[in-house]
């Protein structure tokens, strides 16, 4: 295996399903794909939506592209979507994951959907790194996530598989060249952190309703950080926090069952019945 071939599954390419006259746009999170979303774009279709989920730049088949790229172009690309589906559909919703939901509070901000979704909202590093970045982007190119990494882990095998379907995870060879090639850009990191600070800036402009579902054992977004956010808000908000981790927006994760009724319950509640059934 002399190359890396990353997301070779179409089920990782931006889609859009349903041909409702209500719109809602999805944003996946930092090292996301649009397929994480399909479970819950499947869901929003029943009622009456056309959903779309969006690909952001350097992510997906395109990862191995993500040093050339920054937040103007993931806000850009987010941007884009979101004019369209407000100019052709009503109502509107705008769900975001992780950093995704970072990205749905700058167009929140400015362009406000009908109901803003946001599940496990990133808008800071809650440990030491984040006060590195700034600096660190000039002094260190890029981190080995997976230097020690244990390839017998179920969970670990699992994501692998998903971002290299390719990979023979039973050759030793093949795992060594992953420890050794697979790179993070500290520079991406610092993007990611000032999409997310500038996120939390932006919070009171948001006057809107906001649902925010959060896992409790989500060791990517802190449960406090997403606390702390809430506090920003100026308008109504629904919170849940709710046993499950980062993947709960998969389809796949056994929270998502809970995650889509929350949303779904949401929709119907607070877009009211001039909007049920399409």
């Amino acid at each position: 295996m002399s190359e890396l071939r990353f997301y070779t599954d179409p089920a990782h390419h931006p889609f859009q399903v349903g041909n409702g006259p209500k719109g809602a746009l999805l944003i996946h999170g930092f090292a996301g794909t649009p397929g994480e979303l399909r479970g819950l774009a499947d869901h929003l279709v029943s009622s009456g939506f056309t959903a779309e989920a969006i690909l952001l730049p350097g992510f997906g088949p395109d990862i191995i592209n993500l040093p050339r790229v920054n937040r103007t172009h993931w806000l850009a690309t987010a941007e884009e979507s979101w004019t369209r589906i407000r100019h052709n559909h009503r109502p509107t919703i705008l769900v975001g994951h992780s950093m995704g939901s970072s990205l749905a509070m700058h167009l929140a901000a400015t362009r406000p959907p009908d109901l803003l979704v946001l599940v496990a909202p990133f808008w800071r590093f809650h440990t030491f790194l984040g006060s590195l970045l700034p600096v660190a982007k000039y002094l260190i190119r890029n981190v080995g996530p997976i230097g020690n990494i244990n390839f017998q882990n179920r969970q670990v095998r699992h994501e692998l598989q998903r971002m290299l379907p390719d990979a023979d995870l039973d050759d030793p060879q093949v795992l060594e060249m992953l420890r050794r090639r697979l790179r993070l850009p500290v520079a991406s990191l610092e993007e990611l952190r000032q999409v997310g600070a500038a996120a939390y800036r932006l919070a009171p402009r948001i006057k809107g309703h906001v649902l925010i579902i959060q896992g409790r054992s989500d060791l990517a977004v802190a449960v406090e950080d997403t606390r702390r956010l809430l506090r920003r808000f100026c308008g109504p908000i629904t919170y849940h926090e709710i046993e499950a981790d980062h993947r709960v927006i998969r389809g796949e994760s056994p929270d998502f069952p809970l995650l889509a009724e929350i949303i779904m319950t949401t929709i119907q509640r607070e877009l009211g019945p001039k909007y049920q059934g399409g």
